[in-house]
């Protein structure tokens, strides 16, 4: 495959200020955004009204016809975008991610610019999950070109850039299919399923221990630990103790347990991080932080 033939790349900002970077990264999702009052107009293909419309808007108008034509082209890649890899970088935890785009449909979820509050339509597509690795790791050159311009979303042209990208995902898909944490995130969503099923149907238990498990499917739940792992190094999140898998090791204590961040919470991302065993239990229904300053205190002693 030469890499005239070879899957699109799109470099990808998702919101002002990446405001719906988490959830694409948690929920497994690309996004577009649209300005509500211009969704009708590109559903109905009206091109000509849409870039006249969008350079009146009260709310940030477009400053040119090829700004609003721009916008208006951005849902049509996401509409029409199959199998491409998007990229993103997290500047905030110093890491590059990418995925697959897939066949589905777009979903459409009306809602308000969080910084702005005006409202808008966000076009929504499945992906693959997203994988990832330190930013610092990238050839200088290539970080050079993916660093700028900030576009909302560009597609990824320079041939060293898309070499390297291209390698890097077929590396991540060599890599997921031997992952030696699959027998571990299997024993960790099972045993939460099956805690969340204990507490509800129980109905002489009190309504703070009430766990949900806020996942579709063991399988997404299972995705989304995945990432966990990779975002944590393969390490206990609360001590960095290097993680070991029920294959690697025969004491207990040492392998993976899945924790809830706030104990008062459920079984959801945004509230998940992987743990040692022996430091769960430790840990038991305290406080995240106060435990975790706890910690550091007894290992730096």
């Amino acid at each position: 495959m030469t890499l005239s033939d070879s899957p699109k790349i799109y470099k990808a900002n998702f919101g002002e200020k990446n405001w719906l970077w988490e959830r694409c990264r948690d929920e497994h999702i690309i996004v577009v955004l649209n300005d509500r009052d211009l969704h009708d107009l590109w559903i109905k293909r009206d091109q000509d009204t849409y870039i006249k419309k969008a350079m009146q808007l009260p709310y940030r108008p477009a400053k040119s016809r090829g700004r609003a034509s721009r916008w208006y082209k951005l849902m049509d890649i996401l509409q029409q975008t199959r199998n491409d890899i998007w990229i993103h970088r997290d500047t905030a935890a110093d890491q590059f991610y990418w995925t697959y785009s897939s066949k589905e449909d777009i979903q459409f979820q009306e809602a308000s610019n969080r910084y702005s509050n005006y409202p808008i339509m966000i076009g929504s597509k499945a992906c693959a999950p997203w994988s990832c690795q330190l930013w610092s790791n990238i050839p200088p050159n290539v970080q050079n070109f993916l660093r700028n311009p900030q576009e909302t979303l560009q597609e990824v042209r320079y041939p060293n850039a898309r070499k390297y990208i291209l390698q890097l995902s077929k590396q991540s898909d060599t890599n997921i299919h031997e992952n030696t944490f699959t027998d571990s995130i299997e024993r960790m969503i099972d045993t939460a399923w099956k805690t969340c099923n204990a507490a509800t149907g129980n109905d002489r238990i009190s309504a703070a221990k009430i766990k949900n498990f806020e996942f579709p499917s063991k399988e997404i739940a299972g995705k989304y630990v995945h990432d966990l792992l990779i975002r944590q190094d393969n390490r206990c999140n609360l001590t960095g103790i290097p993680l070991k898998t029920d294959r690697e090791t025969d004491d207990p204590e040492f392998r993976c347990s899945l924790d809830r961040i706030d104990s008062n919470g459920h079984y959801e991302p945004g509230n998940l991080q992987v743990v040692c065993r022996f430091i769960n239990r430790w840990k038991s229904d305290d406080d995240n932080a106060e435990f975790k300053r706890l910690l550091t205190h007894l290992m730096s002693d």
